[in-house]
């Protein structure tokens, strides 16, 4: 709901926590799914660095998991930048 109120920080602080709680449970999927998010939040906030950043990060969880849907996204997302 933070990135619709345009309260980007308060929703990077979100899926960071939640990225740290699937790291713990080692929840390969939701993992990669937090990371494009932050890497989402980064991109609209004006830092390309650290959305290229998620985005490499979330591109290397999809080819872990030979998720090419997720890999096509991250692609995507890096040619966005």
């Amino acid at each position: 709901i933070y990135y619709y109120l345009v309260q980007f920080d308060n929703a990077l602080e979100h899926y960071s926590k939640a990225l740290e709680m699937f790291k713990q449970i080692r929840d390969a999927e939701h993992m990669s799914a937090m990371v494009n998010n932050i890497g989402m939040i980064y991109s609209v906030m004006g830092k390309p660095d650290e959305a290229l950043n998620a985005f490499r990060e979330f591109l290397q969880y999809c080819e872990k998991t030979n998720d090419l849907q997720g890999k096509a996204l991250a692609l995507n997302n890096i040619g966005s930048l």
